[in-house]
């Protein structure tokens, strides 16, 4: 089954039609428990980087890109800051632009809404996608018992349960594919689940977006479709009377890009508090010519001109 009939399917395509129904529909999904991911391109997929850039040999490229990444990061960071655990390691290749599997989503629905509208001058509509992480949870566990039991009566005795896995022997158990000899034949062994996780060490900019990670046990089939397998399966299981979708996909029109990024502004969401350092205050300057159409900043600038001569 393909994302877009699933989402048909389960009524999960939400089509934005102003400023007040963007908030009431984004507040909502959060008062519910959901998880948001932004995208400026309503047609972009949800695929991870590896997903993009592994091919058919992601497992191989995965383990090169973890290993060389181990092999130099000390000529970069203190000793202090190497990651201690696989988890760990994958977060700060992700923050830096390496390929991993680990997929980005954030708590706040608001800070998603800017991911994906930041570009005011894109000619697209954007969309932010909204999941369900009990659901994916649920579906991921009943997997888990299936082959190992035991496990799953220990940890559901536990507050967080689900907290366990980002720990290095379960993370790297069901996440990370690992090998098998089989005579003359090395298999590959994957798990088709999906988590959400976070990292003890949390980075700066992790916790001022409010992020998260999705992250699949699965490497031979991309994010998506083993997302899309585990909800349909899931779909089978819930009651009648559930009627919130797993997964959603709000869309949000062009033309509302610029409007929304002014109210986002108002609440203080923008890349100077996003983003750290002067990377993000640049990278503000660059969003207010646009979101201020130069009216602000004229007198200023014509000041400065003055000032120089």
């Amino acid at each position: 089954m393909t994302t877009d009939t699933y989402l048909e399917k389960n009524n999960g395509i939400v089509q934005i039609k102003d400023l007040p129904h963007c908030f009431e529909i984004l507040r909502s999904f959060h008062e519910a428990g959901y998880l948001f991911r932004g995208h400026e391109d309503v047609d972009y997929r949800l695929v991870t980087t590896i997903d993009r850039h592994g091919g058919n040999f992601k497992w191989q490229r995965e383990r090169f890109l973890m290993r060389e990444f181990s092999r130099r990061v000390h000529h970069y960071l203190p000793l202090e800051s190497i990651p201690n655990t696989t988890l760990e390691l994958l977060a700060l290749m992700q923050h830096y632009g390496a390929p991993t599997r680990l997929l980005d989503f954030t708590k706040s629905p608001f800070i998603a809404l800017y991911f994906a509208v930041k570009d005011v001058l894109m000619d697209k509509d954007a969309a932010v996608w909204a999941l369900m992480p009990h659901n994916i949870r649920t579906i991921s566990l009943k997997k888990i018992r299936e082959k190992d039991e035991e496990l799953v009566k220990n940890i559901g005795k536990l507050q967080n349960p689900f907290s366990q896995f980002t720990h290095e022997p379960l993370f790297t158990k069901w996440f990370m594919a690992d090998k098998q000899n089989s005579g003359f034949h090395e298999i590959v062994r994957h798990h088709e689940i999906i988590m959400d996780v976070e990292p003890l060490m949390m980075n700066g900019r992790l916790t001022v977006q409010q992020g998260i990670f999705l992250v699949s046990g699965s490497s031979c089939r991309t994010f998506e479709e083993t997302l899309i397998d585990l909800f349909d399966e899931l779909q089978n299981d819930l009651p009648a009377e559930a009627t919130e979708p797993s997964l959603a996909k709000i869309i949000i029109p062009k033309y509302l890009r610029l409007p929304l990024m002014k109210e986002l502004e108002m609440m203080n969401i923008n890349a100077s508090s996003l983003f750290e350092g002067l990377e993000g205050f640049a990278r503000f300057l660059k969003e207010s010519i646009v979101t201020k159409n130069g009216i602000d900043i004229a007198p200023s600038l014509w000041n400065f001109e003055d000032e120089i001569k």
